[in-house]
């Protein structure tokens, strides 16, 4: 299941460790945090396909720490989102739309033995002039995050979760997904995203 891969990723890049107290940060130190993340990643993201079996799609990251503070995912599929819309004629519309970057803001909120927590904040993806129905419209799809430590930085290793919230259409809410209280709920997982991602060299980059 997704959840055993979310408990591996996060295993594999964190390790073990008894001490679980967390370091306050100074500004300085912030910073260096940000430059320590900075860099373009390669890995995965894994997600359930429309046949409830977990799938995955190869991406590159690009984090900006400094002056930013963004994580891109690319190239990031229309059918990966497309699976989760439950309207059949508009689910074929998305799956014909092309890849995008998936770009969202993040922080970082903790520090503890090595590992960086952060917290990510996906930015809405929209659709324009997709065509169905005889008519055009633009579809807008809303991301979700529930606690400040979806993201964790170790070792040049990284990885997060983010969920898929729900699907606007021409500005108007048309299908909501995952659900922010029930957040252990059987659907839910079906609209889970987790990236795992490892820094490239520098001179790779």
């Amino acid at each position: 299941m997704l959840a055993g891969i979310v408990a591996m990723a996060f295993n594999s890049c964190l390790g073990s460790d008894d001490d679980d107290e967390q370091k306050t940060m100074t500004p300085q130190e912030y910073q260096s945090y940000l430059t320590e993340m900075s860099g373009t990643y390669d890995g995965k993201t894994y997600y359930y396909n429309a046949d409830h079996k977990v799938d995955s799609i190869n991406i590159v990251g690009r984090i900006v720490g400094v002056g930013d503070s963004t994580i891109t995912l690319s190239p990031f599929p229309a059918r990966a989102l497309a699976r989760c819309v439950k309207d059949s004629v508009i689910r074929k519309a998305i799956e014909a739309e092309p890849d995008f970057g998936l770009k969202m803001k993040f922080y970082i909120n903790a520090f503890n033995n090595g590992r960086l927590y952060y917290g990510v904040y996906p930015l809405s993806v929209t659709f324009e002039d997709v065509e169905y129905r005889d008519a055009k419209h633009d579809l807008t799809f809303n991301f979700v995050t529930y606690l400040n430590n979806e993201g964790v930085y170790m070792n040049k290793m990284t990885d997060l979760n983010f969920y898929l919230l729900d699907m606007f259409e021409d500005g108007r809410s048309l299908e909501q997904y995952y659900s922010v209280y029930n957040s252990y709920g059987y659907d839910n997982g079906y609209y889970t995203f987790v990236a795992s991602l490892k820094k490239r060299n520098e001179l790779d980059n």
